[in-house]
């Protein structure tokens, strides 16, 4: 604290030098990470690795002890800074005791060789570091608000580098069984990132426990944004954010209050940790285990609640969800059919019923009450719900579901009338429906999931409002109104293009697979596009065989649908603003 009476500008130099010795340190404990989990090194490396990362850890606990002599109020810094300090704790603990965390580790996982012990304790060693410099580049989240950037640059750009990073994890080679090719890492990188599914190598056998590991961490980082999930940590650090990181997070979250930003914020992730977790919990219990704790049981709850409920379809079972372990598990597929239905609702409608109090005054009441957005979710849901699944059931009664039980039909066609709409997972193989399912199937996956969810598609919304507007314009009502509300014009017209850009855009990505893939018949391409494009997952079993040039039109195909066309388009064009002047107006003969 001496120091502390230096000038100004000679201690924000010190404490420059301290940050640069972090983000150094930081980016040699990512490498040796990678270097350890990630490729197959020789044992006699292990000892030099021990050494290194001691030094590593030493380095950060040195220069964060030496932060604390230029500290002038202690508890303001200890609030701001409470998270590398704890850490700086820990990583201390860890250099004084070393063998402590190794016998712990040795104690929990007893099934683990000495090597894999030592792997492992490394790598928590490490991720100390890792963790110190991730929370230092998060505080700094403001320098992205501060770029010539429009919001849906950002928010494509940010899709972008996780997709590459993600892609180049899963060409290391421990990430896979057997060697993959880039454009197939590539593939599944994207899948997983915009929350998709479809897969063009199984996804049980293809990747070890570190590439499947990769893959969930894409898959919610996918789910929840990765724009999103860093302004929440900034907000989880330091307490606030600033208000440009507000204007752009309003823009990227379509929240119109700026008020409303850092809460909205703290809902989704909250909701998201909280549901994936007691989703992973009942699908746990569902499994039955009778005898201790079966770890690969609940490594695969946690697997398949975290990919339900960021509707991405991905599972650890190479039939999907047509392994016997679990398709007549019924209870474990109603769990996932829940997950997916609340992912795909979106935080806002989560957040508007759980703010619901019916014994609260009446002032209460009027001022959380129902949002119009909510009632149309809920509506529009449920009637494509219900709707699904009895076409559903009565394209495939005598078909598919001849042999079952009318309950077991009627559940198996709800079960396709949830997944359909983004969430990708198939307790049937789709090449055995019939065609009219097919194309009932093809309509689903284009609606989608809802505003603000983890689905992809033109949403819920758009297409209740699109439809509601054809059936005013039927009637001869000028005006689009419901639950005694009117919808404004400007949701009309952005409604309609969504509906229009994206029938245009499934069109050019099919035509350009009849292309690549002559073949292939024209119903089984169209299905694979719309999957994309809705990022659902469901494939009529033609993914894998497709073309390098076919995975690149599918992979341009699941990015724009996770982005959204419109966004997209925003991203590329530069916004223009309405001149002051208006031209005469002047009627168009259309019809």
């Amino acid at each position: 604290m001496l120091l502390a009476k230096l000038h100004p500008e000679r201690q924000r130099a010190i404490l420059r030098i301290f940050d640069a010795v972090v983000f150094v340190v930081g980016i040699v404990a990512i490498a040796a990470l990678i270097a350890e989990f990630g490729f197959y090194l020789p044992h006699t490396w292990l000892p030099i690795l021990r050494q290194g990362v001691t030094l590593i850890v030493g380095l950060f606990v040195v220069q964060e002890i030496l932060r604390w002599l230029f500290v002038v109020r202690l508890w303001e810094y200890l609030r701001q800074r409470w998270f590398e300090n704890l850490i700086a704790v820990g990583a201390l603990i860890h250099l004084l005791f070393p063998s402590v965390l190794h016998q712990g580790l040795h104690q929990l996982l007893p099934g683990l060789s000495f090597a894999q012990i030592t792997l492992l304790y490394l790598g928590i060693s490490q991720m100390l570091v890792v963790l110190s410099m991730m929370v230092r580049l998060v505080r700094y989240n403001e320098a992205l608000a501060r770029l010539k950037l429009s919001p849906s640059a950002l928010f494509l750009l940010s899709f972008l580098v996780l997709i590459l990073l993600g892609t180049l994890l899963l060409l290391l080679p421990r990430a896979t069984t057997h060697s993959i090719s880039w454009i197939d890492a590539l593939f599944t990188a994207t899948s997983a990132v915009c929350v998709t599914g479809l897969i063009v190598v199984d996804t049980a056998t293809a990747f070890t426990i570190q590439g499947k590991v990769i893959l969930l961490i894409l898959i919610q980082l996918g789910g929840l944004g990765i724009m999103t999930l860093t302004t929440f940590l900034a907000l989880f650090f330091s307490g606030s954010i600033s208000v440009r990181e507000r204007l752009m997070l309003s823009t990227i979250l379509s929240e119109e209050n700026l008020g409303e930003v850092t809460s909205l914020l703290v809902r989704i992730a909250v909701y998201t940790f909280i549901i994936e977790a007691i989703g992973a919990g009942l699908l746990y219990l569902s499994y039955g285990v009778e005898q201790g704790f079966d770890l690969r049981k609940f490594w695969f709850a946690i697997f398949h609640a975290v990919s339900a409920f960021c509707n991405a379809g991905f599972s650890l079972y190479s039939e999907n969800l047509a392994n016997p372990e679990v398709q007549y598990n019924f209870s474990w597929t109603a769990i996932i059919s829940m997950l997916v239905i609340l992912g795909g609702l979106g935080v806002s409608v989560l957040s508007n019923l759980t703010e619901l109090r019916p014994w609260k005054s009446p002032v209460y009441r009027m001022q959380h009450r129902l949002t119009l957005h909510t009632k149309l979710v809920l509506v529009t849901t449920a009637v494509l719900l219900v709707a699904g699944t009895l076409v559903i059931a009565f394209f495939e009664w005598n078909h598919l579901y001849q042999d079952m039980p009318i309950a077991e039909r009627l559940y198996r066609a709800f079960f396709f009338s949830v997944t359909a709409r983004t969430a990708g997972f198939n307790i049937d193989p789709v090449e055995a429906l019939s065609l009219p399912s097919v194309f009932f199937l093809l309509m689903l996956m284009w609606i989608g999931a809802s505003p603000g969810s983890t689905g992809g598609g033109i949403k819920t919304t758009t297409f209740a409002v699109a439809a509601l507007n054809v059936i005013n314009i039927v009637r001869g009502k000028q005006r689009v109104e419901i639950f005694y509300r009117q919808i404004s014009i400007e949701n009309i017209r952005r409604a309609f293009s969504i509906v229009l850009l994206t029938a245009f855009f499934i069109g050019a990505m099919t035509v350009l697979l009849l292309l690549f893939e002559p073949d292939q018949s024209l119903e089984d391409l169209l299905f694979e596009v719309t999957s994309a494009v809705g990022t659902v997952g469901l494939s009529r079993g033609i993914t894998s065989s497709l073309s390098w040039q076919s995975k690149i039109v599918i992979i341009l195909a699941m990015f724009i649908g996770r982005v959204g066309i419109l966004t997209f388009l925003f991203a590329m064009f530069r916004q223009e603003y309405e001149p002051r002047y208006k031209f005469p107006v002047e009627n168009v003969i259309v019809g």
